[in-house]
């Protein structure tokens, strides 16, 4: 195999993070849960919801995996679509 395939193999498996199925679901029904958390912003903007930090790491690991797929987006609605994967 050449050595640049090699590299684009390599590549492509460490910049796109797996999702462990079972933390992305409590992640969602976190989500769920507290339907007015903004992520991003400070817990006394969020009445005092602070996001667990292990979930915290597992939309870290969404967002990456979204954005690891190149589906960016070019337009409002694309950007709703995106904002829809991200935070269900």
């Amino acid at each position: 195999m050449k050595f640049d395939r090699r590299i684009e193999i390599l590549e492509r498996i460490s910049i796109k993070p797996n999702l462990d199925p079972v933390l992305d679901l409590e992640l969602t029904n976190w989500f769920k849960a507290h339907p007015d958390y903004q992520p991003g912003a400070q817990p006394e903007n969020n009445n005092g919801v602070v996001m667990p930090e292990h979930l915290s790491f597992a939309f870290q690991h969404r967002i990456a995996h979204v954005l690891g797929q190149k589906n960016h987006p070019v337009n409002l609605c694309g950007l709703v679509k995106f904002w829809e994967i991200i935070y269900p």
